[in-house]
């Protein structure tokens, strides 16, 4: 387990978040990375751009990217309601139900992020009263657990969520490199980058050794995911990759198990859960297409297509092409 320090709550005014991330991004060129913890240097760059849709809940975040994958996203950020957060708790749990102790848990909204430390026994209690755009409970921190982020709703939120649950990643030492032009493996997953990346950057505080750096990947079982995955995609399965919410540009191909035993030839598609309080890829706390794909002539494997890909790492769903 690697134990982090939860970073305070970030107040900048958008303003001055827009201006740290065009520079950001003109310092990094396409390899930039959002921060998984507290809002990035990529949060409000798009406020103003792409597809729109209110967080009414999980199943209601379902929107398609475009199928041009590029350095920038469409972008989900829209203009949502401020919704009045005041109190959560909850426990996480592994895939075993045991407790997950010292890994940041927090209430997070595009605005805003309270950061909170789950306990010996798992649990987590954030109490401030703070307005919050887009709020979530976002958990597992990525780096030795797969991330989640579960929409909170209503006008205001004050919440006991009880269990909720995530999976572990095989130690870091144990990652493949990610490395322009080259495959990584982890547990039967293969990420390989296009050899035209410039640069691929982690974010710097989540993911800051060089072994958290690698990639690994963790199948989720479909009937043990948690509330944040929207069930009602009909996902037959489910690939949680880190490091988490680090962007591919161009967008690196995906190649899976099939472990649901599909059709040989069969068209699937895949989704992106948002993480990222950026929005860039994915609406935060819901769900993006982003590729399309196929099973193997030979039925062992799931790809994505030629001109498809995967354009950051986080949670991916994949389900029989509709």
């Amino acid at each position: 387990m690697h134990p982090r320090t939860p970073r305070p709550a970030l107040r900048l005014p958008p303003g001055e978040i827009a201006a740290m991330a065009w520079s950001a991004l003109v310092a990094l060129g396409c390899g930039t990375s959002s921060n998984g913890g507290s809002p990035s240097t990529r949060e409000h760059l798009r406020a103003d751009a792409g597809p729109t849709e209110q967080d009414s809940g999980v199943a209601s975040t379902l929107t398609e990217a475009s199928e041009a994958p590029s350095c920038h996203g469409p972008g989900y950020a829209g203009s949502p309601s401020t919704q009045q957060f005041s109190h959560l708790s909850a426990t996480v749990v592994d895939e075993n139900g045991k407790p997950v102790s010292d890994v940041v848990a927090q209430a997070c909204g595009t605005n805003i992020c309270l950061n909170g430390m789950t306990a010996s026994n798992g649990s987590v209690v954030i109490d401030e009263k703070v307005g919050m755009t887009k709020p979530a409970f976002k958990y597992g921190g990525g780096q030795s657990y797969v991330r989640f982020a579960l929409p909170l709703t209503g006008s205001s939120v004050d919440v006991d969520l009880g269990d909720e649950v995530t999976f572990a990643f095989d130690p870091p030492a144990s990652g493949a490199p990610l490395e322009p032009g080259k495959a990584a493996v982890s547990n039967g997953v293969t990420l390989t980058v296009s050899s035209e990346t410039l640069s691929i950057q982690p974010d710097p505080f989540d993911f800051d050794t060089p072994d958290l750096k690698k990639f690994r990947a963790v199948e989720v079982p479909v009937d043990r995911a948690p509330a944040a995955v929207d069930t009602s995609l009909g996902f037959g399965m489910i690939v949680a990759l880190t490091p988490s919410a680090t962007v591919l540009c161009p967008a690196a191909a995906l190649t899976v198990p099939n472990s649901p035993g599909w059709q040989a030839g069969a068209r699937v598609e895949l989704f992106l859960h948002g993480v990222d309080v950026g929005e860039e890829w994915a609406p935060y706390g819901g769900w993006a297409k982003v590729s399309e794909g196929a099973v193997s002539d030979d039925g062992t494997t799931i790809a994505t297509d030629p001109e498809g890909g995967l354009p950051a790492l986080s949670v991916v769903g994949i389900r029989l092409a509709k």
